[in-house]
């Protein structure tokens, strides 16, 4: 999932990034700003590129915790 998610974003592909949440998600961003479910979560991607179209995204997985 991780590396999914880290070449969706170095392709700024909003809707490769959306399809690894689920549809009903949370996405809670360090700003405190929540987006509910997988389409709002798309649409802040669209909005984080046009915005920054040269943002990059560095992963560093620290530990995985089974829910």
């Amino acid at each position: 999932m991780v590396d999914r998610f880290s070449a969706a974003f170095a392709a700024h592909d909003a809707k490769a990034l959306a399809a690894v949440w689920t549809p009903d998600a949370q996405h809670i961003d360090m700003l405190g700003d929540v987006r509910d479910g997988r389409a709002a979560i798309e649409a802040s991607y669209v909005e984080l590129f046009k915005h920054m179209p040269d943002a990059k995204l560095s992963v560093e997985l620290l530990s995985v915790r089974h829910v």
